[in-house]
């Protein structure tokens, strides 16, 4: 045992590779005295300010995307039925139409069509090893229609969809942060510029009404703007001499 901290840091190595390590902050209170299996009196000695801080290795044996938020669910009765495909990211399994999916997603057309047909009654069981859970279920609601997207998701949901090439999700994440969105000009920019979204980048232009708020969305790093869209900032700061 270590008493360096003054939370209670839970390492747990992930069941599939056991090589990428995450850490959880856990309340002391969690833990008990017959669960650490110390003698009375013993653990006092390892107390910093009435708190105490172990470290253990967790065996995740089964993952589930849990959430009121979700607005969709994808392994339920109704899934089930009305799908014929299993996606599997980490434990959680997600029933969906390969078709639906294929239309929307290159990524998913390219991985249906390298599965053999399946002669089994059985829907196949597709596993997605660089996928999280919760990022696919996001991805999904986002894509089958669902109102999903929030500031706080948004980037997380075009990142999603630029790894399965979906220029649906894409779209509409653009369209969110044109029309919806409450994050700043200056973020909006950053991310129209980091996902090359072309409608929301001349948006975040065309408002800008002083050059002071033409220089707010220029980039410390110059590096950071391709030659056009300099042109573009230049020439909008132009008009207002």
């Amino acid at each position: 045992m270590t008493n360096t901290n003054n939370s209670l840091i839970c390492s747990y190595l992930d069941n599939n590779d056991f090589k990428s390590a995450q850490r959880l902050i856990c309340q002391p209170n969690m833990m008990t005295r017959s669960f650490l299996n110390v003698p009375d009196g013993v653990l006092s000695d390892y107390l910093v300010d009435g708190r105490l801080s172990i470290e253990m290795e967790v065996k995740i044996k089964k993952e589930k995307v849990y959430g009121s938020s979700w607005l969709r669910k994808f392994d339920d009765d109704e899934a089930k039925e009305f799908s014929d495909v299993v996606l599997l990211a980490g434990t959680q399994e997600f029933h969906v139409n390969k078709m639906y999916l294929s239309l929307h997603s290159a990524y998913f057309k390219s991985l249906f069509s390298s599965q053999k047909s399946a002669k089994s009654p059985k829907k196949s069981i597709i596993k997605l090893e660089d996928v999280h859970p919760m990022d696919l279920q996001s991805f999904l609601e986002v894509l089958y229609g669902e109102p999903a997207i929030s500031d706080y998701s948004v980037e997380r949901l075009l990142l999603s969809a630029e790894f399965l090439e979906a220029k649906t999700v894409t779209k509409r994440c653009e369209e969110f942060l044109e029309a919806k969105s409450r994050t700043s000009r200056k973020r909006k920019f950053e991310t129209a510029v980091r996902f090359d979204l072309e409608s929301l980048k001349r948006k975040c232009i065309d408002e800008a009404e002083t050059t002071a708020e033409i220089r707010e969305l220029a980039p410390e790093n110059a590096d950071e703007l391709e030659p056009q869209e300099w042109k573009e900032l230049f020439l909008k700061a132009c008009s207002f001499e």
